[in-house]
């Protein structure tokens, strides 16, 4: 294989024509202006340099590359990870595993809840469970539009529901019971109390609860 670095067109030449002294001083011209392109050989390569180009250049080439839900006001990090994906995205769309990854790059975790995992749900329907912050109007009208990109389109979105895990840091119950009581006795009766026991149940019930109004 050849080096490309060290290549030199006259090497090639058919013996026909290689003694030709015209032909070699017109082969030693065009290796030097194949040298001169070198250095650009690299960003042939386009998807392991995306980090040296120009953030205009990041947007053509998610035109080019079909970036369904691609959003120019996003952080150029952000573009530069949804281009690398993009092509992989598009021989999984339609899949439950796109949905949740692609969302997720957006957004925050994401599962996907099948019809059949709650009450209610009908064929070919289907649920969001976030576990992140609330979605602002911006994110979640976002997190929608990549949905009809990325999800198949026999499929339909009964509702997005938000997960927490609430930590309250323990919870803690105390009380006391108390029992009183009182006897009189005449003193001609001459009665005698003695330690009174009794049985003393207690019961409670402790709840812990969110509210989030969507």
């Amino acid at each position: 294989m050849n080096d490309l670095y060290k290549f030199k067109l006259k090497d090639t030449l058919p013996s026909s024509i290689a003694n030709d002294a015209n032909v070699q001083a017109l082969a030693e011209v065009v290796t030097l202006r194949l040298m001169a392109l070198m250095p650009f050989v690299d960003r042939l390569t386009i998807l392991s340099h995306l980090n040296e180009l120009s953030t205009p250049i990041l947007d053509e080439l998610a035109w080019h590359l079909h970036v369904d839900f691609y959003d120019e006001a996003v952080a150029r990090e952000q573009k530069i990870k949804l281009i690398l994906s993009s092509i992989a995205w598009h021989r999984r769309k339609g899949t439950v595993g796109l949905v949740e990854e692609a969302i997720g790059e957006l957004y925050s975790d994401c599962e996907v809840v099948e019809n059949w995992d709650y009450d209610g749900g009908k064929p070919y329907h289907f649920k969001l469970q976030m576990s992140g912050y609330m979605m602002t109007p911006n994110i979640r009208e976002r997190v929608l539009r990549i949905l009809e990109f990325v999800k198949n389109k026999r499929s339909w979105l009964d509702g997005i529901e938000y997960v927490h895990a609430i930590n309250s840091g323990g919870v803690y119950v105390g009380g006391i019971a108390t029992a009183a009581g009182s006897a009189v006795a005449e003193p001609s009766l001459k009665i005698a109390t003695g330690p009174q026991t009794q049985q003393i149940y207690i019961g409670g019930i402790v709840t812990v609860h969110q509210f989030i109004h969507i």
